[in-house]
């Protein structure tokens, strides 16, 4: 494989984000041992790296340290990293996410001959997306034409060609995020979209196997490349996103039984595994989901306080005409007075 492997590390002994990229560079280097990785890393991390990272750095080809002001957060960090990455890198490369698993040879890779290539988020057009009005949200900071996007990628494994194109797309997307920082908005989608649109959508779609999210990829397993291990408010599917395990990789390393883990990915699949689509799907993707789901795996909350969340969740939900808000404002009224009651009576009775 010509192509290197690039990942975009901030991490410290608080977190589990060194844990992913282990897990991810241990995997390549099982499927692909001639493969050259390359770190992208801020000082910090660098200076934890001493102490933890010593199982990961004997993998790498390459680690580069780019130094920040110390009031910049990690989460930030890490993003502008990712969207200034081709102006640290030299050579093709193919970036991928830490919280992902190379389950094959990624040597297809060099036979890609356009500047910037990517997969589609969820793996379908963005009309049928079923967070699309988040993205939408996310969107409105950079005053673009939003409901022209036909296709929204994903960041979470790039291609870049070490060309004139591709590093002036970077310096835009690094330009946009700052400019899309300043509005509030974190993440690094949103000004993704908006250079690919600026650029006259540049960025050519990569079949969903090299970067399958779990949670909506399902079609795409049998010829899988890159597995990413993306989860939903810590519900992971595979015991290889859960944090329990992360955290035992964090105080094991990778013993024996951790690196079969890895390398036979398909057993770490929880039981049973179902396939949800259409409104199911979309269901399943919504704040109401989460609440419900809250309330039925709860042991510590009353009956009430989920019933509550619920309501409001729903209310959020509902078509907003007069008699719905009025009806709706009623019972979260009661609700809320059945609620006071029941904490009062808890407080005398403690």
């Amino acid at each position: 494989m010509k192509t290197k492997l690039l990942y975009v590390l901030t991490s410290s002994e608080e977190d589990t984000y060194f844990e992913s990229a282990l897990i991810s560079i241990y995997s390549a280097k099982h499927n692909m041992p001639n493969s050259r990785i390359s770190l992208l890393v801020d000082d910090k991390t660098d200076l934890a790296l001493e102490k933890m990272g010593k199982q990961l750095t004997q993998f790498l080809s390459e680690k580069i340290v780019v130094k920040f002001e110390k009031s910049i957060s990690q989460e930030i960090r890490s993003r502008l990293l990712k969207t200034n990455m081709r102006n640290h890198v030299r050579e093709n490369f193919l970036y991928v996410d830490c919280d992902t698993l190379i389950a094959d040879s990624l040597e297809g890779i060099d036979n890609i001959n356009t500047p910037i290539a990517a997969v589609i988020d969820g793996h379908t057009s963005l009309q049928y997306h079923p967070v699309i009005d988040i993205f939408e949200k996310q969107s409105q900071s950079f005053k673009y034409t939003f409901n022209e996007v036909e296709k929204y990628f994903n960041s979470g494994v790039i291609f870049s060609k070490d060309c004139v194109e591709a590093i002036n797309f970077f310096s835009a997307w690094h330009e946009n995020y700052k400019a899309g920082l300043k509005e509030g908005v974190i993440q690094d989608q949103p000004s993704l979209s908006k250079t690919n649109y600026d650029s006259n959508n540049v960025i050519e779609e990569l079949s969903g196997e090299w970067n399958c999210q779990i949670r909506l990829g399902a079609k795409y397993l049998k010829n899988l490349k890159i597995l990413h291990l993306v989860s939903k408010h810590n519900m992971p599917i595979s015991i290889l996103g859960d944090k329990n395990f992360l955290h035992k990789l964090k105080y094991e390393g990778l013993t024996e039984e951790n690196r079969k883990l890895i390398i036979n990915y398909e057993d770490t699949f929880y039981e049973p595994l179902g396939i949800v689509v259409n409104e199911d799907m979309h269901f399943n993707f919504s704040p109401l989901y989460e609440d419900i789901r809250r309330f039925y795996i709860s042991t510590n909350k009353s009956y009430l306080e989920n019933t509550y969340r619920i309501h409001n969740s729903i209310f959020h939900e509902c078509p907003e005409n007069k008699v719905t808000k009025i009806i709706f404002k009623i019972n979260k009224a009661i609700l809320k007075i059945e609620l006071s009651y029941i904490r009062i009576f808890k407080k005398q009775n403690n």
